[in-house]
């Protein structure tokens, strides 16, 4: 806009008049202008027109000066005035032509927000005037553009026109034309070609704006007014601790939508009882049992869940406090019994089960910590809470009583000459106690040899001898060339009557083997022919006996399998290469009594503890419960210095696996060898430390 003051001067008045004359205004002290009145006429710029131009670009200003007879004045003088940052003058004349023009380049200051303004002022000796010009420099020149603000919010369902500001080269910000818009996610907002932004989800999308080939970007978020918390759960229940579940949120705004990536925010009024997770879902763990409460706000709005952790039984962990699988302990002991209820993700639960037993006798519970052994026996343990149960099965194993540590010398009738060893005592089918032992005696030769005898009791306390069973073959190199020791006798298989099994050999040809003959009457036997143990040698007499070297037959207790055939369980080597010079209790089956074929050792003195660690054979076993038998046997600690042999026991549930429970007969004074035991009678070898071998038997009671 041009602004324009005419000012002339009458001696020491300044006289003001203004006089529009076509494209002049004059000015002087009356309507019609004295006649010293100096006129200036504005050409260029038109007087009509506003004044404006870009920032820091030229600008042509054309003036005249005319008298008051509106005459060009020619030969007048000009002085020039411009105001703005950076504004200046150009080609700028100082004396009007002849037709009274005088003209500039006024070149805009670079700050659109100044009013800029130019004057000239013209002089004649006798008049003067002046003439001011108001400009605006208006950018246009887009040097960057952008939206503004940076990111520019959007009410869901209510479009909104997208503000751009383009910047000149100088700094000036100012509304561009010709603008260019488009979105770079569509599914987020919409623009059209006036920039009027409309929303179809909530998010963020960006903008891309271009005027002047200067392209731009910016922000748009899609806000959505809050109304409404929505949850899957009002109440989240814990039966665990550490159970972790989820919680769905979400935040609906005003218009019944969503609101995407928008969570509220969460505060528990007790985080012992639990702890949150604030992502999506939302992740809740149980810390301990109680309630709270959990806090939902999303601005303005807010939403409770109750959270509620109460531990559930789901199951039961119950263990008995053994060194060993089976039970050790004498009646009226407590079981140490050690019980935990548990939720489903293993954590104990502060509540005890309720406890009862089988009620076979063997055990009696009121309690996990009143447990009680009654005697010898399996039994069930059962342990509830709630839905949990659990049966946990006992074995007890009541531990021996004898009647004396080394037993009562057997009370016999006659014996014939020699030592006896290796007894074996059975009850026969007419209801006597039938005890074969092995008599040892020299030939005169320097030979000696065993014959089998058998002595017959009624009670089982007074003996009688019964004569003589099998008599040693005098033959050199002869199969049976020592005699014979340790018997078992089983109901024959493939014919009515017996059958014996019988350990024989001779150490300078063939070693110790198993053999076996039959009966009808139980009294006289028939040696059947082969050998049904082998100790690992050909029937080749030889006089020195190569490895591998596996005696077996020191004592050996029989018994019919589940599947109907037989088990034999003996002392005898283990069938390693090289052997091992010593016995195990070695496993033997057989389909029909009359082939057997090795299985390996069921007891053996790894099991054993220093005291018994040198050998073990000679096994007896009795069932002492249903499921349940204990073997008695014998041990030595040979070859340590003033070794001894005793007679031990295990227990077993199964007949395979054995667990050793210490030394039931013996001293420090005496030697016990072998062991055969009918009902509660075990009869066995005594030789006391400067004694002989003698016969004894005592009196086992297994409750």
């Amino acid at each position: 806009m041009l602004h324009r003051t005419w000012m002339v001067r009458s001696g020491t008045r300044i006289l003001w008049a203004c006089i529009a004359l076509g494209g002049a205004v004059a000015c002087s002290g009356d309507v019609a202008g004295p006649p010293g009145v100096l006129l200036v006429q504005a050409l260029q710029p038109a007087a009509s027109a506003p004044v404006s131009g870009a920032p820091g670009r030229p600008l042509p200003v054309t003036f005249r000066a005319l008298d008051n007879g509106y005459r060009p004045m020619a030969g007048a003088q000009v002085r020039w005035t411009v105001t703005g940052t950076g504004s200046r003058l150009e080609s700028a004349a100082t004396v009007t032509d002849g037709d009274g023009i005088f003209t500039a380049v006024w070149v805009l200051g670079t700050r659109a927000s100044e009013v800029q303004e130019l004057r000239a002022e013209v002089t004649w000796p006798d008049r003067a005037g002046v003439i001011d010009l108001k400009a605006a420099a208006v950018p246009s020149e887009v040097a960057a553009i952008s939206i503004a603000p940076d990111t520019t919010a959007v009410f869901f369902g209510t479009p909104r026109v997208l503000r751009v500001v383009a910047t000149d080269p100088f700094g000036n910000r100012f509304a561009p034309t010709n603008v260019r818009f488009t979105s770079l996610d569509t599914t987020i907002v919409t623009i059209d070609s006036l920039g009027t932004l409309r929303s179809r989800d909530s998010g963020f999308a960006q903008v891309v704006v271009t005027a002047a080939g200067v392209a731009g970007t910016g922000v748009v978020r899609v806000v959505q007014t809050v109304s409404a918390i929505g949850v899957d759960h009002d109440t989240l229940r814990f039966a665990s601790l550490h159970q972790i579940d989820t919680l769905k949120a979400w935040v609906v705004d005003d218009q019944g939508r969503t609101i995407r990536g928008l969570l509220p925010l969460v505060e528990l009024e007790d985080s012992s009882v639990a702890r949150v997770h604030a992502v999506a879902p939302l992740t809740v763990t149980a810390l301990r049992n109680g309630t709270t409460i959990m806090h939902l706000q999303a601005e303005n709005i807010s939403r409770q869940v109750v959270i509620l952790v109460l531990q559930e039984p789901a199951s039961i962990e119950a263990t008995v406090l053994s060194p060993a699988p089976i039970v050790t302990l004498p009646p009226g002991s407590l079981v140490p019994l050690q019980c935990r209820v548990l939720d489903a993700m293993g954590y104990a639960i502060a509540t005890e089960p309720s406890v009862t037993v089988s009620g076979s006798g063997v055990l009696t519970a009121s309690g996990c910590s009143d447990v009680r052994v009654q005697r010898s026996g399996l039994d069930t343990v059962r342990l509830s809470s709630a839905a949990a149960v659990l049966a946990l099965p006992v074995a007890v194993a009541v531990p021996p009583a004898v009647s004396s540590p080394m037993g009562e010398f057997l009370q016999v009738d006659s014996l014939p000459p020699g030592e006896p060893w290796a007894p074996s005592m059975r009850r026969n089918s007419r209801g006597q106690f039938e005890l074969y032992f092995a008599q040892g005696r020299g030939d005169g030769s320097g030979r000696d040899y065993e014959d089998l005898h058998r002595l017959v009791s009624e009670d089982g306390i007074t003996f009688r001898y019964d004569g003589l069973v099998f008599q040693h073959d005098a033959k050199s190199c002869s199969l049976t060339g020592f005699g014979f020791e340790n018997v078992a006798v089983v109901p024959r298989q493939d014919a009515a009557g017996w059958r014996m099994y019988v350990a024989a050999g001779q150490f300078d040809c063939y070693g110790w083997q198993v053999f076996s003959a039959v009966s009808t009457d139980e009294r006289n036997w028939t040696l059947e022919q082969g050998v049904r143990l082998p100790d690992g040698q050909s029937a080749v007499p030889q006089l020195k006996i190569p490895p591998p070297y596996w005696p077996t037959g020191e004592g050996m207790v029989v018994d019919r399998l589940p599947s109907g055939g037989w088990r034999m369980l003996l002392g005898a080597y283990e069938h390693l290469n090289p052997y091992e010079d010593r016995f195990q209790i070695i496993e033997w089956d057989s389909p029909d009594q009359a082939n057997w074929t090795y299985q390996g050792p069921v007891l053996s003195t790894r099991q054993m503890p220093a005291a018994g660690d040198g050998n073990v054979y000679s096994p007896t076993i009795r069932q002492v419960a249903p499921g349940l038998w204990r073997m008695i046997f014998t041990a030595d600690n040979r070859p340590a210095s003033g070794w001894r042999s005793g007679l031990w026991s295990a227990v077993s549930t199964d007949l395979e696996n054995w667990q050793v429970e210490g030394r039931l007969l013996g001293s420090d004074t005496t030697q016990l060898y072998y062991a055969s035991m009918v009902d509660d009678r075990v009869v066995f070898i005594r030789v006391d430390d400067g004694g002989v071998r003698r016969l004894a038997i005592a009196t086992v009671l297994m409750p």
